[in-house]
């Protein structure tokens, strides 16, 4: 079973209460795969994520605890610290996105294979997908796919784009590949659009941003 992490953008939008075209979209495409297909999906989180949401005002934070309650912790071993410095240091991410860096390493020390986000700007963002592998190749750690597709086009589309299915993931799954097309870490990122289509019609969607 595929495995996805959980970052604290998924269940924040999940129970948005702003009414702009783009809140609502994201807000519907994720209840729609929550509720639909995560089952499909062995979901992960971390302690970073479950900080973060605590924080939020109530009664949104408990909402969106109890929503990820059966999401599997991942652990945040001492050696988490180096690679988040990593990525700071070689200008992955600002200093001041300590969290979104923690959320990239986690996922990567772990080999999960998605991360959904809607962090357009640190996560999601195709100008970032070759830097995150060629850093992480660097140390041996393999890329999540980052589903990026709403963010890269701006949309505000009321379909939720697709990440792949199981089968067309085990194609994906290894080393990174800076250099790719479609694979992990490739600048086309994981969901072009006539990919997505077909794999909207085999039911297994998911928020792409």
């Amino acid at each position: 079973m595929p495995s996805v992490f959980i970052e604290t953008t998924i269940p924040s939008f999940y129970f948005e209460t702003r009414t702009d075209p783009t809140s609502m979209a994201w807000r519907n495409a994720t209840r729609r795969w929550w509720d639909r297909f995560s089952k499909r999906f062995r979901l992960v989180t971390s302690d970073v994520v479950h900080v973060e949401l605590a924080a939020a005002p109530q009664p949104k934070g408990s909402q969106c605890l109890t929503l990820i309650e059966h999401a599997e912790i991942l652990a945040h071993p001492a050696g988490i610290d180096a690679v988040i410095d990593h990525y700071i240091q070689n200008r992955l991410l600002p200093r001041t996105a300590i969290a979104d860096a923690a959320h990239l390493a986690i996922a990567s020390w772990h080999g999960v294979d998605f991360l959904l986000t809607w962090n357009c700007r640190h996560l999601a963002n195709a100008s970032k997908a070759r830097h995150m592998a060629v850093l992480n190749g660097r140390l041996g750690l393999p890329t999540p796919v980052v589903p990026r597709r709403s963010c890269s086009s701006r949309r505000t589309n009321r379909e939720a784009p697709t990440p792949p299915d199981h089968k067309e993931h085990r194609s994906q799954v290894g080393a990174p590949n800076p250099g790719g097309t479609g694979g992990r870490g490739s600048p086309g990122g994981p969901c072009p659009a006539r990919e997505g289509r077909r794999r909207d019609r085999q039911g297994v969607s998911a928020p792409c941003p």
